[in-house]
């Protein structure tokens, strides 16, 4: 995946998107490892075991 949003995505420890670990800049490319339903969300699990979000409107399928 590859991070769209001007302003960047942030990944957390926790699938509800708590404690923040690390900042993703626009431009960057993320290995996605699982994909997971939170409620009526979806999240994707990182390489590293951090979650992000799934908005198409933030990350795009490279």
């Amino acid at each position: 995946m590859k991070v769209i949003s001007p302003h960047g995505v942030n990944a957390y420890r926790q699938i509800n998107l708590t404690q923040k670990k690390r900042h993703y800049r626009v431009g960057t490319t993320i290995t996605v490892k699982a994909i997971k339903s939170y409620h009526l969300t979806t999240r994707l699990v990182l390489s590293n075991g951090t979650y992000v979000t799934a908005n198409k409107i933030l990350v795009a399928k490279k």
